[in-house]
């Protein structure tokens, strides 16, 4: 992986640096917490900054990024809204440069060249999901953070890695689970025999991590549903929520963060470009299309967005099927 100490780490970070920072300062110039405009979860991360976690059961399970919002606000003295808020922007932004690197480097190992690498990123960074989780006090930022670097890991086969980082994840929001086991889907995990121990461990060290972190936060009100109970609560209003994804409406909140992005991906599968993809991507885009269904229709866009390593990443082989069709210069290292 490319140090961000040498020219050629520093550059790039300055590059995906410069390139939030355009997309996104405008967006939380222009945050109203009293017209939140469809994220309105962010109010409630505000309110836990402030150390209120009386907010919806979901959310305060999620409290890194705002408990450290809060730290920092108390030993700044950035108390006032505008305070909390310019500090949800830089460890959101922070978070997400990260995130970017780890892209990067995830597609720099797909065998993508600098140019086509640093194409995808921008994709990342430049698209309205994005814009909003680094401009809005909202969590997602860690969210996409944590996925980043399992599915990274995995793809490197550094599983004694992903095995010490997998009691971490939970805790910054719990919808990493099914992430986690993507890692049966990768060949070289089955080599090593110890590995299914020490995924059983790591798992079970998860789960133990996210409990206490339940039971830390002791307040009254009303209590997270858990997968089961959503599913269950899902399967008498599965027409309800197919009428309201397959409506206009529904249509235009799922695509419009990377509606283009998503049309080439498509291209790449259609034209059969995705052979050279390890099995475990393949099966990771069922995971975000579960997450959009349990949903009830609310937040689609968001919930698909999660998708984007595996779009970009097609994305990027139908422009390199393009290019080559239109030149003879190699654009795969």
């Amino acid at each position: 992986m490319e140090s961000i100490f040498n020219k050629k780490g520093f550059c790039l970070l300055i590059l995906m640096a410069s390139i939030l920072y355009g997309a996104s300062y405008q967006q939380f110039r222009h945050f109203d917490t009293s017209d939140p405009r469809g994220v309105d979860d962010s109010l409630s991360y505000l309110k836990m900054a402030r150390g209120d976690y009386q907010v919806d059961g979901y959310h305060r399970y999620r409290f890194i990024i705002p408990s450290t919002v809060g730290l920092v606000s108390r030993v700044t003295n950035l108390t006032s809204e505008i305070g909390v808020r310019w500090i949800f922007y830089f460890v959101n932004f922070s978070l997400l440069i990260l995130t970017a690197l780890v892209f990067f480097h995830f597609l720099q190992a797909l065998k993508f060249n600098g140019f086509l690498s640093i194409i995808g990123v921008a994709i990342f960074l430049t698209s309205r999901i994005t814009v909003l989780a680094a401009a809005t006090p909202l969590i997602d930022s860690i969210y996409f953070l944590n996925v980043m670097v399992v599915i990274f890991l995995i793809l490197t086969n550094r599983f004694n890695l992903f095995f010490l980082f997998m009691p971490l994840t939970l805790i910054s929001k719990e919808t990493l689970l099914p992430f986690l086991f993507l890692v049966v889907f990768k060949e070289e995990f089955w080599a090593n025999k110890k590995n299914i121990a020490k995924f059983i461990a790591a798992l079970v060290c998860a789960f133990v991590v996210f409990i206490l972190s339940r039971k830390f936060i002791q307040v009254d009100g009303e209590k997270a549903k858990g997968i089961g109970q959503l599913i269950l609560a899902l399967l008498p209003n599965i027409p309800e929520v197919l009428r309201a994804i397959m409506s206009p409406q529904g249509i235009f909140n799922i695509f419009n963060g990377m509606f283009l992005t998503y049309l080439l991906s498509l291209y790449a599968y259609f034209v059969n470009k995705m052979d050279h993809l390890p099995r475990f991507l393949k099966f990771y885009v069922f995971i975000p299309l579960v997450f959009m269904l349990i949903g009830g229709g609310v937040h689609m866009g968001r919930h698909l967005f999660i998708i984007f390593p595996v779009a970009i990443s097609c994305a990027l082989i139908t422009i390199e099927h393009f290019f080559k069709a239109a030149s003879s210069t190699p654009v795969r290292s």
